[in-house]
């Protein structure tokens, strides 16, 4: 129905007259026993994800001019930042349906659990923590995608989304969006009511449901985005245990994998793995752009020059980013133990390849079907990084600096013994991070550096703006291509201004004469803080069914034209 407000999916919610709102519209089972709600939970996890629509709004992305053979028009919206018009399993629309369904998943069986006397059980008490926390993390996710970031100062005007809390029983509801004070509010008290009767106990495949380690973990980045230091550092603390490193990523085995194989980005988000908190099965083109799949997409890429100058080759305080090649008994020698996957000719484009390659065959005889995905929603890095973040933010920078080198340590690969690897560094001072972060000029588009300045709703102390820049870098580097950049651009109020890379992947730094040329747009194309770009605007049927749409900025219209090209010289 076109006119109607698509937030749930569960065919209960959504009868086709009121007659028969009072029976069961056909013969599926009533939701009256422990096993039918547990079985229930496991359908209560998103098949679209959202990864693609923050990654390629953030500054992780440039336009490739000379791929202007990719006209995807969904790409496009979100690169140049339109309201998205074009049907995708990835789009705005497939956010919000998905989201709001698992809240639907998540109520229906809160209320049977009533309707059953309560949870009167120890089974049925962690399947309504686990409803609990699955409600929370719908409307948080959707809250941070289509909603300005949490503020003290602006979040009680600013728009929310709504926060459901019982099932639809009526056609063409409607709902007030409130505001993102008043869902954050309403989120915490489903986090601290279902989470501590979460029991693994209850599940035959922890990894794809709310276990305790991956609802801590969310629950450390919701106190992180909510500015509450201290909770964020007891739930990352409570999903990392006293030994943090128990629990990231072995990464001398990922790198054992060719990147440029489809085994990589299975082995990364292999269940195994007690880094990979929270998985989940989506349909998904990431496996094809940022994957074993690496040939789609090419007019939108993460460029050579944003990979060298900002993200993942990019000079850390650990040392500047190194490929050298095997010697005598010594094999190659990457600064990062996984090291990239970089295209410096047929394409502009340096991956990480950390997701799989997945298609769902519908129609084998035509060859079609789906491209599918698994993705880590949540990490022992991430509640690592979340903790790091909020002891700098309450001055303990002994124990944020105790954190970075559990990372570091985890991450960089130690000299061995070769002269051009004894300037790696796999445990950092804090005078290193204030030296690196001294070491650069704030970024330029033209000129662009690690270091963007930082704006945020709360006041932050010198020191606090090095280890920031810092654990930016970090996040930036960890959560490549997942979207998570778009979090922290508007959680630290950094301006994003779109441009495009001329010519192929080549660098200058290794000794290629060729210019690297950036081009600004003109009109110029920037997304300063609260910018309404960075906030995506509600599906277009949600719009026409009367819910009130988000602010927008006047874009300039497309194509651009009168570029500035100006070539980059030195770095």
């Amino acid at each position: 129905m076109k006119n109607k407000i698509i937030i749930l999916l569960i065919a209960v919610c959504a009868m086709s007259c009121n007659k028969f709102l009072d029976e069961m519209p056909d013969n599926r089972a009533e939701l009256d026993s422990e096993v039918k709600l547990e079985q229930l939970m496991r359908s209560a996890y998103p098949g679209s994800n959202w990864f693609a629509v923050a990654e390629f709004t953030s500054d992780n992305i440039d336009e490739c001019p000379h791929w202007f053979r990719e006209t995807d028009p969904f790409y496009e919206e979100l690169f140049f930042w339109k309201e998205s018009q074009t049907p995708d399993n990835e789009s705005p629309g497939a956010i919000w349906e998905h989201h709001y369904g698992m809240i639907a998943t998540a109520n229906n069986v809160l209320q049977a659990i009533d309707l059953m006397g309560g949870p009167t059980t120890p089974k049925l008490k962690a399947i309504q923590g686990e409803a609990l926390v699955v409600r929370a993390y719908g409307h948080f996710i959707l809250v941070n995608i289509f909603c300005q970031h949490y503020s003290p100062d602006h979040a009680e005007t600013d728009m929310g989304i709504p926060y459901i809390t019982e099932p639809e029983t009526t056609l063409n509801p409607m709902y007030d969006r409130g505001t993102v004070a008043e869902v954050y509010r309403k989120i915490e008290a489903d986090l601290l009511e279902g989470l501590p009767l979460i029991d693994d106990a209850i599940y035959n495949q922890p990894k794809w449901r709310f276990n305790r380690q991956a609802a801590h973990t969310f629950a450390s980045r919701f106190f992180l985005f909510y500015q509450k230091w201290e909770e964020t550092i007891e739930h990352s603390t409570l999903a990392l245990g006293s030994n943090p490193r128990e629990f990231l990523r072995d990464n001398y085995l990922q790198a054992s994998f060719p990147n440029n194989s489809p085994t990589t980005g299975m082995e990364y988000s292999r269940s195994g793995h007690k880094c990979n908190f929270l998985l989940a099965t989506v349909a998904s083109a990431m496996g094809v752009w940022a994957g074993a799949g690496y040939g789609y997409i090419e007019r939108f890429s993460h460029t050579t020059m944003i990979a060298y100058w900002e993200t993942i080759r990019a000079r850390g305080p650990w040392g500047p980013w190194q490929d050298i090649p095997p010697s005598g008994n010594l094999p190659r020698h990457n600064t990062f133990i996984v090291n990239s996957l970089g295209f410096q000719g047929a394409m502009n484009r340096v991956m990480t390849g950390f997701f799989p390659y997945l298609f769902e065959v519908v129609d084998p005889v035509a060859r079609t079907g789906y491209w599918r995905s698994v993705h880590v929603l949540l990490s022992a890095e991430e509640a690592l990084l979340n903790r790091a973040e909020a002891n700098v933010m309450r001055g303990r920078y002994g124990n944020a600096l105790a954190d970075i080198n559990h990372w570091v340590g985890n991450t960089i690969r130690p000299p061995d013994g070769r002269p051009e690897t004894a300037i790696i560094k796999t445990v950092l001072t804090q005078q290193d991070i204030i030296d690196w972060a001294n070491s650069f000029e704030f970024y330029k588009p033209t000129v662009p550096t690690p270091k963007k300045e930082l704006n945020p709703d709360f006041p932050l102390l010198t020191t606090q703006r090095n280890y920031m820049y810092l654990i930016l870098h970090m996040r930036r580097h960890e959560f490549m291509h997942g979207g998570m950049r778009l979090f922290d651009l508007k959680r630290y109020g950094i301006e994003v201004e779109r441009r495009m890379i001329a010519g192929t992947g080549n660098v200058p730094n290794e000794g290629n004469p060729d210019p690297i040329v950036i081009s600004l747009y003109e009109p110029k194309l920037i997304a300063e803080k609260r910018s309404p770009k960075l906030v995506i605007q509600i599906p277009p049927d949600v719009i026409s069914a009367g819910m009130p749409k988000n602010p927008t900025e006047l874009l300039p219209t497309s194509p651009y034209t009168g570029q500035i090209a100006v070539p980059i010289l030195n770095h």
